[in-house]
């Protein structure tokens, strides 16, 4: 099928039949977008945008890691290509073609056969957001390619999304705070390290326990990434005057059970999550949330010292 004879695709609505078809076989389907534009972004810049991104909580549409091109392609609101800057490395298409493959494959557990090399970084799923607001994305990609740093994760004590599962509750609580994660993305660790350690440090916590909890957490949302079919990851931090306690909810599906942390192989690269986190943690848990799972751990707090009132 040439490029001009591709169905439409509206994002945001059932995909056409034939795209349908292919993903029923395991394949690609190359369809036109329609009622949108696509923003397509080098790989390098890539990353530190969507870094960006999920440091400030912004919401992400539907977002392809299509490693042919080397581009990251954002669907965003038609019109965005009339505003647009013009940049080489960030550029708006209208009337643009993708090659889509099945919303299963994501950047997670990695692309699959047929997928052509590409993969979701957020995928369309049913209740999916269709596109990326055009003014965040202007934002991130004019801050990294000035050089800035990303913006302070943003904390709160009242959270949207599901409350936080507290499941290790000790102690009086002094901070509360939860971060909402896209849960198909490879990016997501690296910015739920992010908050954590900015809100750690924020509340006085010594260096050495927030680089546990930083670890820690690393380990439970790579964890949750790749054994979890999750739109979203929550990561909270809850502190206490004796200690510190981060925890991860996914959306599973996958069996409610009681997690065990189990020692992987010498030889073996991968495994070690939950085993770090049970080495790092003065104490942890796992317990079934609505369909996911939420595993949380703490980490003890110096008695002197002091964390922020």
């Amino acid at each position: 099928m040439s490029p001009r004879e591709a169905e439409c695709w509206a994002p945001g609505r059932l995909p056409p039949e034939g795209l349908r078809r292919a993903w029923a076989h395991g394949q690609c389907g190359e369809v036109r977008i329609t009622g949108a534009e696509v923003l397509r972004i080098s790989s390098s810049l890539a990353a530190a945008v969507l870094a960006v991104l999920a440091a400030e909580g912004t919401p992400l549409g539907l977002v392809l890691d299509t490693r042919a091109r080397g581009t990251v392609e954002f669907i965003v609101p038609a019109g965005t290509v009339d505003t647009w800057p013009s940049l080489l490395s960030a550029r708006c298409v209208s009337d643009a073609v993708l090659r889509c493959p099945g919303p299963e494959v994501t950047t997670g557990p990695g692309p699959r056969p047929g997928s052509g090399g590409r993969a979701w970084i957020t995928p369309p799923v049913p209740g999916a957001r269709p596109t990326t607001d055009p003014d965040r994305l202007r934002e991130a990609v004019t801050a990294v390619l000035g050089g800035q740093r990303a913006p302070a994760p943003h904390t709160t004590s009242t959270p949207g999304g599901p409350p936080m599962t507290v499941l290790l509750r000790k102690g009086r609580s002094q901070f509360s705070a939860q971060w909402n994660l896209p849960g198909a993305s490879s990016f997501t660790p690296a910015a739920a390290r992010r908050h954590v350690y900015g809100a750690a440090c924020e509340q006085g916590i010594p260096p050495s326990a927030a680089d546990d909890l930083c670890v820690i957490t690393s380990e439970l949302t790579t964890n949750a990434i790749r054994h979890t079919h999750s739109s979203v990851i929550f990561v909270w931090l809850h502190v206490t005057d004796t200690e510190a306690l981060v925890g991860v909810l996914d959306q599973g599906p996958r069996p409610h059970q009681q997690l065990s942390a189990q020692r992987p192989a010498p030889t073996e690269e991968t495994g070690r999550g939950l085993a770090l986190a049970e080495a790092l943690a003065a104490r942890w848990a796992s317990s079934p949330v609505g369909r996911g799972t939420a595993v949380e751990a703490a980490v003890t707090l110096p008695q002197a010292g002091g964390l922020n009132a």
